[in-house]
């Protein structure tokens, strides 16, 4: 009996304090940190430390409804990278209701003020002292070929497509030519996106902002002038954003973390139609490991499997942040997905990057959405094989033992490559390419892929006049587009990512200890090569 007690009084006061979180029935001004907001595996503990895209989306789909809550405030810093498309369809979305929506912004970068500058204010502290980073957009590597040579250490970069580009910072002291010239051209086209989108959500003229921008005249930009050229709002000194706003926006309100609004959805819980939504981010391994963010295919196997018993689940959309990985576990999860197709719709909604072995498993979906500025294609293969045997001989330090096999130590990096060797890699690459360019073909209704492949890089709104993709869109795009292929008008969508217990942060440890530094090897003992891009636009 006092067991029941103790339960019966733990969840009165969660119920209390959930409703003082919240501010009762007085009105509320959502706030959203993108800190809070996160599609990668995570640790599961006992408190909502995070909330995935869709679970946002759905959050700020009630608020919009909820008469307490009349305003959105959006905070960005440099988190959020992956998402911005995601944000900036929120936001979108949040402003047709006809409430305010307020941005933030932590910290001073481009990026994190253009997921944001969509909202009707943009809000940064402004004085002498602060300042906007506008630099311009690139695409940069660390050559440090030359170095690794003067220390002993060699690669063996083998590609399948003239720009692909991996592992060329490992053997050459500079970029070549050839690849400089069509990063150049995908650059351009992202950079006009980009300042497209920047100068729609703002009002402002997109030829006279380019020109401004481009000539490095907002790299350093005082905040005042920032604000004087309708970039930015300003907060003078010595207040809060929450005052500022209080005061000056009639906005009087008490502001409520996204995290601690409405509580847990009941309807989870109901049998219903699903739509699961199930996210590949990061690079492709075979295995999943909680120390980075990755996806690895046996977790993402299993994942369908659950899928194909589950009947409530009518169809899926495979949210893809990744820019590929190991070839062996592409491949695995391409055939997950094969097993699920024809059973149940299989949409792909591309996010930041579906690049390489990302667009490689979204060649057997039945329809692929991205966004405009997706980094996609990169169709092409490459192997990075280590050769530290001048290393060995400056050192007199020698691989030796005895072997059953003229090939028996191929894998080892312990010693010069020779021609056999590495004519092992560059035949099998072959083939592998051709398997990329046939799942295309395939996938897409293609024939000459020549102008597509070999490495190059193109951004969503390429994508979709090129074939590579249907359609333009966003996450609530794609669920959207699978619900209509179910001919489904009531469903409730579920977010099925990775995360990880105590116990599994445990075990992994325990594994590292236990294999040492051979952990290091896996990939490359598993067949080193890799569906992988290597390229992210930066500031």
């Amino acid at each position: 009996m006092k067991g029941f007690r103790f339960w019966l009084g733990l969840i009165l006061l969660l119920i209390v304090l959930t409703i003082a979180l919240v501010g009762g029935r007085g009105k509320i001004a959502l706030v959203v940190d993108l800190k809070d907001v996160s599609f990668e595996p995570g640790f599961s503990g006992l408190w909502k430390e995070k909330i995935d895209p869709w679970e946002l989306r759905e959050c700020l789909r009630k608020a919009q409804d909820d008469k307490r809550v009349v305003a959105l405030v959006v905070k960005s810093g440099e988190e959020g990278a992956g998402i911005g498309w995601e944000i900036k369809g929120c936001i979108d979305e949040w402003k047709q209701s006809g409430k305010p929506v307020y941005g933030y912004l932590k910290t001073p970068t481009q990026h994190a003020y253009w997921r944001i500058c969509g909202a009707d204010r943009v809000f940064v502290s402004t004085s002498k002292v602060h300042y906007l980073l506008f630099p311009g957009l690139r695409i940069v590597n660390l050559y440090i070929g030359e170095l690794l040579k003067s220390i002993g250490i060699k690669f063996w970069v083998l590609h399948q497509g003239r720009y692909k580009g991996v592992g060329d910072h490992l053997v050459e002291g500079h970029m070549s030519s050839d690849l400089k010239e069509e990063l150049m051209r995908f650059l351009k086209r992202y950079a006009d996106v980009w300042v497209s989108t920047l100068a729609h959500d703002r009002g402002l003229s997109k030829g006279e902002f380019y020109d401004m921008w481009v000539k490095g005249e907002f790299a350093l930009l005082p905040s005042y002038k920032a604000v004087s050229l309708g970039l930015v709002d300003s907060i003078p000194a010595g207040y809060s954003l929450e005052e500022w706003i209080k005061d000056n926006e009639g906005v009087d309100a008490k502001f409520v973390s996204v995290l601690n609004y409405g509580g847990e959805k009941w309807s989870k819980f109901l049998p219903s139609p699903k739509i699961v939504i199930l996210p590949v981010v990061g690079e492709m391994s075979l295995r999943q490991e909680v120390r980075r963010a990755h996806t690895g295919a046996s977790t993402f196997v299993k994942q369908i499997e659950e899928i194909l018993r589950d009947d409530d689940v009518r169809g899926v959309v495979v949210w893809v942040n990744s820019p590929g990985g190991l070839v062996s576990a592409a491949e695995e999860m391409w055939r997950a997905l094969r097993r699920l197709k024809g059973k149940k719709p299989i949409v792909i909604c591309m996010g930041g990057i579906a690049a390489s072995g990302g667009y490689y498993i979204s060649t057997i979906a039945d329809k692929i959405v991205a966004c405009p500025l997706t980094i996609t294609g990169s169709i092409g293969v490459v192997s990075i094989v280590p050769d530290l045997g001048s290393l060995m001989e400056r050192f007199d330090v020698q691989e030796d033992g005895v072997a059953v096999g003229e090939m028996a130590g191929f894998l080892s990096p312990f010693h010069h490559k020779t021609h056999k060797e590495l004519s092992l890699f560059e035949d099998q690459m072959d083939s592998v390419y051709e398997v990329f360019l046939t799942k295309v073909r395939k996938g897409r209704g293609m024939k000459d892929l020549s102008a597509l492949a070999e490495g190059r890089l193109w951004t969503g709104v390429e994508a979709v006049s090129l074939g590579l993709v249907d359609t333009l869109g966003d996450l609530a795009d794609a669920v959207e587009l699978v619900a209509d292929m179910c001919s489904l008008s009531v469903y409730r969508v579920e977010w099925r990512g990775t995360s990880f217990g105590l116990m599994d942060y445990i075990e992994e440890f325990m594994s590292v200890l236990s294999q040492g530094g051979s952990v290091l090897w896996d990939d490359y003992r598993a067949g080193g090569m890799y569906y992988l891009c290597p390229w992210c636009v930066t500031e």
